[in-house]
């Protein structure tokens, strides 16, 4: 596969990622403290390193999975309050609702599955790069 395919692909998986982000900061943001050593939101060039979220996806060949190939990602929050797992898991499953919209934005002619495992997401599905 050509690396521009690849790349394309990176950046529309990217700009799901990053409206997913942005939702989470107006939901939540107001109820955490930002770390005082992460820059505020709108100040980077990437979300994934400002403000109180950061979603990052890692692809995955998915072999100890029974769904096969995919990405895994993951919900971080950088805030002074204790977030707790019942919250994480609300925003989880926020950010996932969100980006099964999203993806259908930015890949409109894939067929690709949004689930929580754990701690986790998992987007999987029709992962042709063309």
């Amino acid at each position: 596969m050509p690396s521009d395919e690849l790349e394309k692909w990176e950046r529309q998986m990217r700009l799901a990622l990053n409206e997913a982000d942005a939702a989470l900061e107006r939901k939540y943001g107001s109820m955490f403290t930002r770390r005082p050593n992460r820059p505020e939101i709108g100040t980077t060039v990437n979300p994934m390193y400002d403000g109180i979220f950061s979603l990052d996806a890692k692809f995955s060949l998915g072999i100890s999975t029974q769904d096969g190939p995919g990405y895994t990602v993951d919900l971080r929050t950088s805030c002074l309050e204790y977030v707790s797992s019942e919250m994480h898991g609300q925003m989880l499953n926020e950010a996932a609702v969100i980006l099964v919209e999203e993806l259908k934005k930015v890949f409109p002619d894939k067929q690709l599955t949004v689930t929580r495992k754990g701690n986790i997401l998992r987007i999987t599905g029709d992962m042709d790069f063309k």
